[in-house]
């Protein structure tokens, strides 16, 4: 075995060993932290490294119970990396001619105490209590009586409902005891071996989503306790998809819109992706607003998703599944910013060096969701960056007019459902579709429709056009969108009379990450619609916690007054900022309007740069 563990760790001098295998101290690559190592060999006939790391992970957090730094397999050795601890109560007894005070007996038995009432907390007896198996820390914890050697541990109670094992005669000596140890697979899930703990930084929380591929978790980071996204799915699923996904969100790493990836890896039975979480997808902000957004959200929307397409498509991918679901505001300080999720259906459309197009094919299957579908993807053509963009012209109509034409329609199979919204589709002019709305959205999708298979977009031009609208129609980018206004009407039914609303805050709806990763082809969903519970849990829409104002918030907009001003907004302002300035049905433009669309370009321009450079902190990808 060579003297490298985990990529991360330099092997170094035995200082132990037993009937299992070997301790070798480590030292860490890049901090110089020394570790222990522990070497078992992956062929003896009872391995236990495995299972005892599951108990260690399981007890992390616990004081007096030593970090799992890394758990994995390096040539023929199951191999453990944990804290390095000082010498174990059977050293220091032998030390002390073997006698030790009364004083020192009671300071010990408080923490030894303690040490077994946690273990014993976590539904686990640990059935070999000896003095070998409790050591004293190192440096600032020199003090501190830790507790280990967990492989004669055995579960006692049901995690939930606390039901005790059944009482039984058993008269075994050790030797037996270890081979009749409780094994991995005796456990009722993985979830319940991993109890709560991921990546050994994760705490896993409740259940907020679920699909086709897993599920979704609340999680916590153990150090800092920042909330985290878990998405977990089965690693013997006929088709994984989490680790693809996890490459993609990877290469997008740093973009502005691209949730931070924490940490991917193998727990148990499950691939395992840490992410942000993030807020509500727009398909949620849609619904709480009535199934209906105002041409002032519908157009702040639009900036930020054509900047989120055209960067994935930058990196050589097409997304493939556009839709509201798969679009979400962020929380707290960036909740006036779109993200975008779910890659699981993305596919490299070129060569990453010489920039060489896939070829042009046809008699392809519908993949994505048929609702947002190209009209091209249901034709059966190969998609191109052409196609998303098209997607996102749909979701757009389908935000301003409440539904669209081909929505609601009945066959007798999904096929057949297929073939009527393609018919559907195809049979619907542009102008007929966008009939009621400003020209701009014809042009978009006659731009879209006009691009060959391999032509790469003018996004700045589909931004253009929507800005001058933006413009034109006297909006203010004050990050005011139609479910502001809800949230801030509904705070004031409840509010103190005095209280100021939190400016700019766009998410209020229970958190969640993603739109559930769904299979090709749905109506309402490319893959099968998630469980209900996402974002559901929490009954009515809530306040967001988050109170700070929104970033790069102009002075003059809606809500920019100073922080924790009590100045009310009246109706006439909201109203306002929905609709924008009555002036601009005017015939004449005045030299004053004039200045005033001047100051609003200059504006609009100062708010997109602020949130479009507002970055999430990355956070390096680990994955072992």
């Amino acid at each position: 075995m060579e003297a490298r563990v985990g990529n991360k760790f330099r092997l170094g001098r035995k200082i132990g060993s037993g009937s299992f295998g070997e301790i070798h101290l480590g030292t860490h690559l890049q901090t110089n932290e020394e570790v222990a190592i522990k070497l078992e060999n992956a062929k003896t006939k009872h391995p236990q490294l495995l299972y005892e790391s599951k108990l260690y992970r399981l007890l992390q957090g616990g004081t007096g119970v030593p970090n799992v730094k890394w758990f994995g397999v390096e040539g023929d050795y199951n191999v453990l990396v944990m804290d390095l601890l000082g010498p174990s109560l059977e050293d220091l007894f032998n030390f002390c001619s073997r006698k030790l005070s009364l004083k020192s007996v009671l300071m010990l038995a408080d923490q030894m105490i303690n040490r077994v009432e946690y273990f014993h907390s976590k539904s686990f007896l640990h059935r070999d209590l000896k003095p070998d198996n409790f050591l004293m820390g190192l440096g600032r914890r020199a003090n501190q009586v830790y507790i280990i050697d967990f492989g004669l541990a055995k579960k006692y109670r049901d995690n939930t409902t606390h039901q005790h094992i059944p009482y039984r005669w058993a008269v075994l000596a050790p030797k037996d005891l270890r081979e009749k140890r409780i094994k991995v697979s005796s456990f009722k899930s993985a979830l319940e071996l991993m109890e709560a703990r991921v990546g050994n930084k994760f705490r896993l929380g409740r259940k907020i989503g679920s699909g086709s591929f897993g599920e979704i978790h609340l999680g916590t980071h153990l150090q800092t306790n920042e909330e985290v996204a878990i998405k977990l799915e089965n690693a013997k699923t006929k088709h994984p998809q989490l680790l693809y996904e996890s490459k993609l969100y990877r290469l997008l790493q740093g973009g502005t819109g691209v949730p931070n990836v924490k940490w991917f890896g193998v727990e148990g039975d499950y691939n395992v992706l840490v992410m942000d979480l993030l807020g509500p997808s727009l398909e949620d902000l849609f619904n709480f607003c009535s199934r209906k957004l105002s041409l002032k959200s519908v157009l702040m929307l639009a900036d930020q998703m054509i900047n989120r397409v055209e960067y994935f498509h930058s990196k050589s991918f097409l997304h493939r599944d556009l839709k509201p679901d798969n679009f979400l505001m962020g929380l707290g300080r960036r909740a006036n910013q779109v993200y975008i999720i779910d890659f699981g259906l993305a596919k490299k459309y070129r060569d990453n060096t010489t920039h060489q197009h896939i070829p042009y094919r046809e008699n392809k299957n519908l993949t994505g969701t048929a609702r947002y579908a190209s009209m091209n993807t249901h034709l059966g053509i190969e998609q191109s960056r052409r196609d998303d963009l098209e997607s996102l012209g749909y979701i757009l109509m389908y935000f301003l007019k409440g539904s669209l034409p081909w929505q609601g329609l009945k066959a007798g199979t999904k096929k057949q459902k297929y073939e009527r919204i393609s018919e559907k589709k195809v049979s619907t002019s542009i102008e007929s579709l966008c009939r009621g709305y400003p020209s701009e959205f014809a042009s978009y999708f006659h731009y879209c429709r006009s691009l060959r298979f391999d032509d790469k977009p003018d996004y700045g031009y589909l931004k253009r056009i929507f800005r001058d609208l933006f413009i034109r129609e006297g909006f203010q980018f004050d990050y005011v969108f139609d479910w502001t206004i809800l949230k801030y009407q509904q705070s004031q039914l409840t509010a103190p009379p005095t209280r100021g609303p939190a400016a700019g805050t766009s998410s209020g709806l229970p958190p969640g990450l993603t739109s559930m990763d769904r299979y090709g082809g749905e109506e309402d969903g490319g893959r099968p619609p998630m469980d209900s519970s996402r974002r559901r849990t929490s009954g009515a829409l809530e306040n967001s916690s988050a109170t700070v104002r929104a970033p790069m918030m102009p002075s003059s907009s809606l809500f920019g007054q100073s922080a924790g001003s009590s100045r009310r907004v009246t109706s006439e302002e909201l109203q306002r900022s929905r609709t924008g300035s009555g002036l601009r049905n005017s015939a004449m433009v005045s030299t004053s309007e004039r200045k005033r669309s001047s100051s609003t370009r200059k504006q609009y321009d100062s708010a997109i740069k602020g949130i479009e450079t507002l970055h999430v902190s990355d956070e390096r990808y680990h994955h072992h």
